[in-house]
C-alpha cells in the first residue's frame, strides 16, 4: 500500500509548509491525482487521516480530484481522453500517440481556519 508512504510524504510537506506561513491549524487540503499514478483514493484518505495525527493538517479535509488520462495523436492532431487505457487516437485510429496528461500528483491548495 503506497499510499500510506505517499501520505506520509503529504503531510510532512503540509507541516513544512504550515511552519513556514505560522498556520496553525488546515481545514481543507486539495490534491490532484492522475489516473495513470497508481492510487486509491480511499486508501490515500485512510492513510491521511492516520499519519496527520497531531499535525495542523488533523481533522482537515482532503479533497482529492482525479484527472483523465490526455493524448494528442501525432497523425491527426486530435486530443482525446483516452478510455480504458486504449492508446488509439478516436479520430483516425492512430496508435501514434502521446500521452499528455494523467499521472499528476500535486497538492493544488492548503486551506487555514480563520
Amino acid at each position: 500500500m503506497h499510499e500510506l508512504s505517499i501520505a506520509m510524504s503529504l503531510v510532512e510537506i503540509i507541516k513544512d509548509e504550515c511552519q513556514k506561513n505560522k498556520v496553525e491549524k488546515l481545514k481543507k487540503v486539495k490534491l490532484v491525482v492522475g489516473q495513470m499514478a497508481g492510487i486509491v483514493p480511499d486508501s490515500l484518505q485512510f492513510g491521511f487521516e492516520v499519519v496527520s495525527e497531531g499535525t495542523p493538517a488533523e481533522g482537515a479535509e482532503l479533497e482529492i480530484e482525479v484527472k483523465p488520462i490526455t493524448a494528442c495523436c501525432q497523425k491527426c492532431g486530435a486530443n482525446f481522453e483516452v478510455t480504458e487505457f486504449r492508446f488509439r487516437c478516436p479520430q483516425c485510429q492512430s496508435l501514434a500517440v502521446k500521452k499528455q496528461g494523467g499521472d499528476e500528483l500535486y497538492i493544488e491548495y492548503l486551506e487555514t481556519l480563520d
